[in-house]
């Protein structure tokens, strides 16, 4: 019998047989089990197996490839868009990848390693320079799961600068006498956005000149020859860049001005459908007028009207004073008009409409403001009523109230007063080249002022604190200059700001804007931050339990910098504060920018695909979607709720990515309450302004939601939305310069007490400041406060009137803050004959923007100084055009119908009018709101009825009678 080797148990190969004894061997196995089937084979075999197991065991883990990553550099920097590799190092030289996993725990979008070559790889986009990203990598055994090894290191991604270009401009074509505006166009890829400076160059005409930090191209033509192909060439250039410059030319050639022309355009812009009739008219005017032909609508009859264009505006002056407004005498003719005519006028244009529907009427008064002269009864819109003393008491004048109580001397110490009295006796206190100087007497002030709370608020840290302030000199003084110690909780934002400091120094650093902004919402939790558990209640929900605190809401941008494209770096704190008010958690944040970053753009759009949750209308809440469920983004877009909970979905979704978005609610014109969202369209961003657009989702035209409310995150105060709007143009426009602007007028009130300043001088400053930041509300309240003590004279009416042009220009999209000061600022007008006709153009003005609210209450306010004046008639017909206006508002319409109804019907001589005026009216009420019946119809259709029976009109009674029983068969209260 052979032997095994000694270090194997025996195998089927070692067994033999003697061959003399065979048969007897062949004789026992046939009566015994096989060795192979008995205990002691099977024994043997199983340690066998064992040992084999053991053994292979041991040979796969010495073969296990060591998983130890070597040292990585701690810091790498490379420039944006340029190819990084790094293969990762490993201790015990060669390394067999197939036997090993690699992967990032922590990196930057776009990274990912070479499972092959162990080469971690990634190409910095544009989006991610400049910017820091801390990485993450771990190498792991794939046969001994426990062999593994991370490293961490930073990348740095420095800027590389793209060239700017301007792209073709086509050439432009200007009107005679007419300003020429084009904003140049400019290309950069660069991110963020780099500071641009604009100039013209080479030989620039007279009059032509460019915003050198907008590029908005701006010609008045003067003195320049028509038709003649100007060419004008523009540059603009990288601040921060000298070398990166582009120039393009582009050709301006001025039209002559065709004042008949335009006049054309203007009513075809409107839907009308202007033709020539082929005549001429001369009807006294010097010059020979045209006969157009003019249909509003499709269905609507052609109307006759005539043009009068004369060659100059002095020309056009001097005819005027030949027509009397009440048309008595006409080019010295007394009643040549035998049909009701209007006469209107714009600059070098005459326009006769005699004989003309009430429509066309509007449509001029439109586009030309109040008739200058007129005679005649309209059968319309705008009764003409016989002048006649009412039995009611006028209403009383001056009724608005102003947005801030008259200055007093503010509480500047005598350090910072010394300073700014220097500054402003150097003309540099609103001056923008003074802007850091002006910030920093105030930073100071605030400084001595509160040093107490400072030491009590930093504690421990305050020294060290201070000292790090002290080298960030502009982080600390737009910090302290942001803290309103009126309406924010001063030892709370202070205290906000040292734990951010303690907890994330760099970031604060990098972000002071950011800091800030958080800093002054979460000084208070329970007013800053925007609290949504009204909803989850409502819904019968339940809160997640991560809610955010301040200090995570900082991070969390922070830690998402590389999807916000600079948005928490750039933009101001006052438009970042609308970003940080809320708690969402993060899990939330992170799943609304998965799901709506490539959205980003009208985000506000996804307030419609919450689904709306109708049994919850329906059942006042009592069953709703979300019942049961976890109060969070997913869900509510998944389950729906009501429109407050898509306004509150859409603003937090739009929190999450970066965009400054608010919960907004208001009430519609049939008296019901309403949600939606509104934000800041971001469409360019430099650190010196911001170009925007507030947009709103939800706010259905239909209900004519005119103003919303919203909580401001910083005050904790109910504001508007319009007041929102307003203010956040007035930042974006410039901040720096709205800023300082606010720091002078709070050093308005000492230096006019310590100097005394005359009137000329108050309005001088008050003038300044306005230049600096035209939305400055402060200064324009004073100067209102002013001109209605009723102490300016004469000499003051041109200056006033320029300022009253300015505030038309400059609030033309915020007509609500005129409304807040135009009564007072118009007392510089001492007839009250001329406060009604700026009353006429600020009428104009809210007509035009479609806000019946606001021209309510300058409708009733004029209406007092008409009977103040005896003007009876006038009165009662722009109660009646207001009306008509608008009559399918249901809330201010009333008002209106109120006084109207007070002044006519106990008059004869009014009251056919008024009864006329119903017929006209009533029509033009909608029946419905939406599917439904309006509420608003029914009362408006008993009002009517009322006066008709009154009245004696049995035939208009019944049949308004007939239309109401059928509408309040149909009414769903």
């Amino acid at each position: 019998m052979s032997q095994s080797p000694p270090s194997q148990a025996p195998g089927p190969e070692s067994f033999s047989f003697d061959a003399e004894n065979s048969r007897l061997d062949r004789r026992i196995r046939r009566k015994k089990t096989p060795f192979w089937m008995s205990p002691v084979f099977v024994s043997l075999l199983l340690l066998a197996g064992a040992a084999g197991g053991v053994y292979y065991l041991y040979q796969q883990q010495s073969s296990a490839p060591d998983a130890r990553l070597g040292d990585i550099p701690r810091e790498t920097t490379i420039p944006e868009g340029e190819p990084f590799a790094l293969v990762l190092p490993f201790d015990g030289g060669t390394v067999d990848y197939s036997k090993l996993s690699l992967s990032i725990l922590e990196g930057p979008a776009g990274a990912k390693i070479d499972p092959e070559t162990g080469t971690f790889q990634w190409t910095p986009s544009e989006e991610q320079g400049p910017g820091q990203f801390r990485v993450t990598v771990q190498a792991q055994s794939r046969v001994d799961a426990s062999r593994k090894s991370q490293r961490q290191f930073l990348l740095k991604v420095t800027e590389v600068n793209t060239p700017v270009t301007i792209p073709y401009i086509e050439a432009l074509t200007g009107k005679e006498g007419e300003r020429l505006r084009h904003l140049i166009p400019y290309e950069d890829p660069d991110r963020p956005v780099q500071n641009y400076r604009f100039r013209l160059v080479g030989e620039v005409p007279e009059g032509a000149q460019i915003d050198p930090e907008s590029g908005m191209f701006e010609w008045y033509p003067k003195n320049v020859e028509l038709n003649k192909a100007y060419r004008i060439e523009v540059e603009v250039g990288e601040v921060d860049f000298p070398e990166s410059k582009a120039t393009r030319d582009f050709q301006v050639t001025f039209k002559a001005y065709d004042p008949i022309a335009r006049f054309k355009e203007r009513l075809a812009n409107s839907g009308a459908l202007v033709e020539e009739t082929g005549h001429t008219v001369q009807n006294g005017f010097d010059v020979e007028g045209r006969s157009l032909l003019v249909q509003l609508e499709t269905d609507a009859p052609k109307e006759r009207v005539d043009v009068f264009a004369y060659s100059s505006k002095d020309a056009a002056d001097a005819e005027v004073k030949f027509i009397k407004p009440d048309l008595s005498d006409f080019f010295g003719k007394p009643n040549v008009f035998r049909q009701p005519t209007r006469i209107y006028r714009d600059d070098r244009l005459f326009v006769i409409a005699s004989d003309v529907s009430p429509a066309m009427h509007r449509r001029l008064s439109l586009n030309f403001g109040v008739a200058l002269a007129a005679y005649g009864n309209l059968d319309s819109s705008t009764p003409s009523i016989a002048s006649t003393n009412p039995s009611t008491t006028p209403a009383a004048a001056g009724t608005t109230t102003n947005i801030a109580a008259p200055l007093q001397p503010g509480d500047l110490d005598e350090t910072a007063l010394a300073s700014l009295d220097a500054l402003y006796q150097s003309k540099q206190l609103l001056d923008k080249k003074s802007y850091k100087e002006v910030r920093a007497v105030f930073a100071a002030q605030f400084e001595r002022t509160h040093a107490d709370v400072l030491k009590s608020a930093w504690a421990d840290d305050y020294d060290a604190l201070v000292a790090w302030l002290e080298e960030r000199t502009e982080l600390k003084e737009e910090f302290f200059v942001a803290i309103d110690p009126q309406h924010d909780n001063l030892s709370g934002a202070l205290r906000v700001m040292h734990q951010l400091w303690k907890r994330f120094p760099r970031e604060v650093e990098n972000y002071p804007q950011l800091a800030i902004a958080v800093a002054v919402v979460w000084d208070n939790e329970r007013t800053g931050p925007y609290d949504y558990t009204t909803h989850q209640v409502r819904t019968k929900s339940s809160m997640p339990e991560t809610l955010l605190d301040g200090y995570q809401v900082f991070e969390e941008f922070v830690r998402n910098e590389n999807v916000m494209q600079g948005r928490t770096k750039l933009i101001p704190w006052e438009f970042i504060k609308h970003l940080v008010n809320h708690r969402t958690p993060s899990a939330e944040q992170a799943w609304a920018r998965t799901a709506y970053l490539p959205k980003r753009v009208m985000f506000g759009q996804c307030y419609s695909e919450v689904p709306y949750d109708d049994l919850m209308l329906e059942t006042s809440s009592e069953r709703c979607a979300l019942q049961g469920q976890e109060y969070n983004l997913p869900n509510i877009q998944k389950f729906g709720g009501v429109c407050a909970m898509q306004a509150d979905f859409a603003a937090r979704v739009g929190k999450s990515m970066g965009v400054p978005a608010e919960y907004v609610r208001g009430e519609a014109a049939s008296g019901d309450f309403h949600a939606w969202v509104m934000w800041v369209e971001l469409k360019n961003l430099t650190p010196t302004g911001i170009n925007f657009s507030l947009e709103s989702h939800g706010r259905y035209n239909l209900d004519k939601y005119y103003v919303g409310t919203l909580t401001d995150p910083q005050t904790g105060k109910t504001i508007t939305d319009r007041e929102l709007e307003l203010r956040l143009h007035t930042v974006g426009l410039d901040p720096r310069a709205k800023r300082q602007a606010d720091q002078a007028m709070a050093a308005y009130p000492a230096l006019k007490d310590k100097h005394k300043f005359a009137l000329d001088t108050q309005i001088e400053f008050l003038k300044d400041a306005i230049a600096l930041s035209p939305g400055n509300e402060i200064a324009w309240a004073e100067l209102a406060r002013i001109a209605g003590t009723g102490n300016l004279i004469k000499k003051h009416e041109r200056v006033m009137r320029q300022t009253l042009d300015k505030l038309f220009l400059t609030f033309v999209n915020f007509p609500d803050f005129t409304w807040k000061i135009f009564d007072d600022l118009i007392q510089y007008e001492e007839k009250v004959a001329d406060q009604i006709k700026l009353y006429e153009r600020l009428l104009q003005l809210y007509v035009q923007a479609g806000r019946p609210d606001l021209a309510c209450e300058a409708r009733l306010q004029m209406t007092g100084y008409l009977l103040d004046e005896k003007r009876d008639r006038e009165a009662v017909e722009g109660l009646a055009a207001t009306i008509m206006a608008f009559p399918d508002d249901g809330r201010y319409v009333p008002r209106l119908l109120d006084r109207l109804e007070v002044l006519c019907v106990d008059n004869p001589l009014y009251q056919k009018k008024l009864i006329d005026f119903y017929k006209l009216f009533l029509p033009k009420v909608p029946q419905t709101r939406g599917d439904l019946v309006s509420k608003y119809c029914i009362t408006m259709y008993e009002r009517g009825i009322d006066r008709f029976t009154r009245a004696g009109e049995t035939q208009a009674a019944a049949q308004y009678q007939a239309q109401l029983d059928q509408l309040k068969a149909k009414y769903i209260p």
